[in-house]
């Protein structure tokens, strides 16, 4: 009898602590999965067409997205820098901040970004341009804290503009999105993964780290 009791407390412990340890997994996961939902969703009111951008909106923040191997936008960057050069044409804003990476001589996203607009008929005294924007919560830190931005256009494709808003506005740069989505792009449902895994990471760096942007020469 001795035996018996002893395997059946061990086999009573071992079921709590599987349950347990279930419940909690279950736990993290709605969690995670209710603050993805958050960040996607919160701000999509604030997607707008670009004849719908009003006067106070006066500045388009242009997000890096990598080069071409030769040192020129590529398919990504290029569709925000034209969808920016547009909004700038039709009056619907005065200047165009434009934040990448430059980390390294070669490889630097603002110099491009900056060759295209000016190719493309925005003048220089337009632009403002951003060498350290290294990701989404650095570009819209700096716009807000380094450039003094109040209001702003964010410009990038639509898969990433519901989280670019989420930040910026969250922390205090009062935005609208224009989706800058002039084409169909490959690895969809890559990108949308990868979105929310950045959702997490902005959230918790919007409210747990809160940390200040890097400023790099």
């Amino acid at each position: 009898m001795e035996i018996i009791e002893t395997g059946h407390v061990k086999k009573g412990f071992f079921s709590y602590f599987t349950q347990a340890t279930i419940s909690i997994f279950v736990i993290c996961f709605l969690l995670l999965t209710i603050i993805v939902g958050w960040v996607q969703t919160r701000y999509t009111f604030q997607i707008v067409e670009p004849a719908e951008v009003s006067d106070q909106y006066d500045t388009a923040v242009v997000f890096g997205a990598g080069l071409r191997a030769r040192g020129t936008p590529g398919l990504f960057l290029e569709d925000r820098l034209q969808t920016a050069v547009n909004l700038f044409h039709a009056g619907q804003v005065e200047k165009l901040l434009l934040s990448g990476d430059n980390t390294s001589p070669n490889h630097n996203e603002v110099q491009a970004m900056k060759n295209f607009v000016l190719d493309n008929g925005v003048p220089e005294e337009n632009l403002i341009l951003d060498h350290s924007g290294l990701n989404t919560y650095d570009t819209c830190y700096r716009a807000k804290h380094v450039f003094n931005l109040n209001n702003a256009v964010l410009v990038t494709q639509k898969y990433h503009l519901h989280r670019a808003l989420y930040v910026c506005n969250t922390i205090g740069l009062n935005s609208v999105g224009v989706d800058a989505s002039l084409h169909d792009y490959p690895g969809q449902l890559k990108l949308n993964f990868r979105e929310k895994v950045a959702s997490l990471v902005d959230w918790f760096e919007v409210h747990i780290m809160r940390h200040q942007a890097q400023i790099m020469d």
